[in-house]
């Protein structure tokens, strides 16, 4: 009996099992193994495990086992035997060592056919890789999207393979299908990375089931000018004294305004001030033509052309326009804010203050200087001079409305303390500037949601005073101007004249970082 098992598989594999002896059960289930026993090999893999007996797992390899020699790379420390081993079970077909010498080799040809083989296979992070690799070097046109659509082939197959069990491979499928106009193929996409627990894909569904393309004549009224000039110039009951219009012509940048419009709605800081918010608008790129801009670069700002809606002329629903583009530096500038997609929501309050005149409480640019630090009607800066020193008036103002502010009665009023701090602000300059709070404030930096109560009292201030001023105007005026458009200079000249006297007191907006 014992003599013939030798020489069968199953008799070897069975007489192993009935062993006591650890080695006498390894020897015969290896005997067993290396006559192509596919029980006797995983029992004996197991049992190497088990015991981390590299002995046997070599043993193992010496009968070409990949999963062997995978194991014995898992188990070293040393890059030139993982090397060693995971070559080893590649070249044997094993898809997870393939991909696991994928990571050790250099970038190349040797690491695509890894990865690649890898993938083939079905190996989950091979074929995620994979379909990274082929997203992050698709190219795009931006109108042939049939030609898009021929480049995508090997994104969306192998984008898909990943979508089944990675929620950001779904996520990435279903932008990809957004750009080559698949809305539907979007959407499923979407819905699957929510499913498998991505929080970003919920924003995503509900913009595209939620907010249609809007034309951008929508976003005025057919009233007509000088009626809703003298209306506005009464302050109109039917507008908040800002009125702000969200627009976007890109999906992740519609998402965004969305995203912001809700978390103003819900910000308890803004509760008592006069802002309010239209629906967000998704425009076509051809009424919001944008330039991605490089950050970086000395000339970084946002390029958004507003001519399309300087070129409607009738009266804007709105007075200060909000743009949400991909990339650049945020600013403000004739009543126009410019987003990218990198910017937070605490980005979008520090440029919202710039639109009731604030200026920033960081050391502002040597140009910048020469601009607010001769003399500064901001609500929050006061310029002291060598020759005049502070002005007495202005902190005169701060102190009685800083105690109204903070207090809910004469008495408790009384008691609060008013401080007076340096500001950074005119660091370059040759006058000195202070800001009425001792803390850094959300102008100082943009993150720090601190905002005083003082802040808020003059933020309502000048708000009241402008109330309703369609300062978005400006802009489209100036682009009426550049574009050498009689008909449209006379018609955004309305709304400037019609308010001269009343933004007379605080300068008219010059571009604030």
């Amino acid at each position: 009996m014992y003599a013939s098992s030798n020489y069968n598989p199953e008799h070897l594999r069975a007489f192993a099992q009935a062993q006591n002896n650890p080695l006498s059960k390894a020897v015969l289930l290896y005997r067993a193994a290396a006559i192509s026993n596919e029980a006797a090999r995983q029992q004996l893999l197991f049992l190497a495990k088990a015991s981390d007996s590299s002995y046997w797992l070599k043993q193992l390899t010496q009968i070409g086992d990949a999963e062997a020699a995978y194991e014995l790379a898992m188990r070293t420390a040393r890059e030139s035997e993982q090397r060693r081993w995971f070559r080893f079970a590649a070249q044997k077909g094993d898809p997870k060592s393939a991909f696991e010498l994928s990571l050790l080799v250099s970038e190349g040809p040797e690491q695509f056919e890894l990865i690649e083989s890898s993938a083939q296979q079905g190996y989950p992070p091979a074929v995620i890789t994979f379909a990274k690799f082929h997203h992050q070097n698709l190219i795009m046109s931006s109108s042939d999207v049939q030609a898009n659509r021929d480049n995508a082939i090997e994104a969306l197959y192998w984008l898909d393979k990943a979508a089944h069990f990675d929620r950001q491979s779904a996520f990435k499928l279903a932008k990809l299908h957004w750009q080559l106009q698949d809305k539907s193929a979007a959407l499923t996409a979407f819905e699957v990375s929510y499913e498998m627990g991505n929080p970003l894909a919920i924003d995503y569904i509900n913009v595209l089931k939620n907010v249609p393309r809007t034309e951008a004549s929508l976003m005025y009224s057919e009233a007509p000018k000088s009626e809703i000039v003298s209306a506005v110039a009464l302050n109109n009951p039917a507008q908040c004294a800002q009125q702000l219009q969200f627009v976007a012509s890109g999906l992740d940048s519609v998402v965004q305004a969305t995203s912001f419009e809700a978390l103003f709605a819900n910000d308890a800081r803004f509760d008592t001030l006069d802002i309010c918010v239209n629906p967000v608008v998704w425009l076509e790129q051809d009424e919001l033509p944008c330039t991605p801009q490089d950050e970086t670069s000395r000339n970084g700002r946002i390029k958004c052309d507003l001519s399309p809606l300087a070129d409607i002329l009738q009266t804007p629903n709105f007075t200060h326009l909000v743009v949400f583009a991909e990339s650049g530096r945020a600013y403000v500038q004739r009543g126009v804010m410019y987003l990218d997609r990198a910017d937070d929501y605490s980005v979008f309050v520090h440029e919202l203050a710039h639109f009731a005149g604030f200026v920033d409480e960081y050391a502002l640019s040597s140009g910048f200087a020469e601009q607010h630090c001769e003399a500064s009607n901001a609500p929050n800066i006061m310029i002291a001079t060598a020759l005049d020193g502070m002005d007495t008036e202005k902190l005169a103002q701060w102190e009685q409305l800083s105690h109204s502010a903070q207090a809910d009665d004469i008495e408790e009023a009384q008691s609060i303390t008013f401080s007076v701090a340096p500001s950074k602000t005119c660091r370059y300059a040759s006058n000195d500037s202070y800001k009425p709070s001792a803390d850094i404030t959300f102008l100082e930096h943009h993150d720090t949601d601190y905002i005083p109560p003082l802040y808020i009292a003059l933020w309502q201030q000048e708000l009241d005073r402008t109330a309703n001023h369609k300062a978005v105007a400006q802009e489209f005026l100036h682009l009426a101007k550049r574009n050498q458009q009689r008909s449209a200079i006379a018609h955004w000249q309305t709304y400037q004249v019609a308010f001269e006297t009343a933004l007379a007191p605080a300068a008219a907006q010059s571009t604030l970082p």
